[in-house]
């Protein structure tokens, strides 16, 4: 499990965490003895995208096919989706093979190959509303829940 010791010296801006389980950024899922300290983030997309790095989410890289992105690891992880076929655009409608609680970050390979996750029965998306990754940088963090339904921890528009 990846974490930093409170302990250490680190600079502003960063995520300082102790023994984290599956969904850390879920406060309400933590053990009365574990605890998250966010120091000087302001929003949410920003927490996301420090605490993958702190959390070192291993990189995968898969293709869509049929607009499902079906795993072959499963554990928490930092996902780079491509098209199917090296199509211009896709959609991302399901996730197979994620154990539930388990949580993924998903990003697009490239601007010129745009992903929209769609909401939907399998991916159920904040507000209800589909997300469009049309820059490398944009990313969506969802956690896996029961019957293989996606629910929405964050996302970022980076254009």
């Amino acid at each position: 499990m990846a974490y930093v010791d409170t302990g250490a010296a680190i600079a502003d801006d960063t995520v300082v965490l102790r023994e984290l389980k599956a969904s850390p950024l879920n406060k309400g899922e933590f053990d009365s003895s574990l605890q998250v300290i966010v120091d000087a983030l302001n929003d949410l997309d920003t927490r996301v995208i420090a605490a993958s790095s702190v959390f070192g989410l291993p990189e995968t890289t898969e293709t869509l096919a049929s607009e499902v992105l079906a795993l072959s690891n499963d554990y928490s992880q930092n996902c780079i989706v491509d098209t199917e076929g090296g199509a211009a655009t896709d959609t991302l409608s399901r996730i197979a093979g994620l154990t539930e609680t388990l949580v993924i970050l998903i990003q697009a390979t490239s601007a010129s190959r745009v992903i929209t996750v769609e909401h939907g029965t399998y991916l159920r998306l904040a507000s209800g509303r589909s997300f469009i990754l049309n820059s490398a940088y944009d990313s969506i963090f969802l956690r896996m829940g029961a019957s293989g339904v996606c629910t929405e921890i964050s996302r970022s528009s980076n254009q």
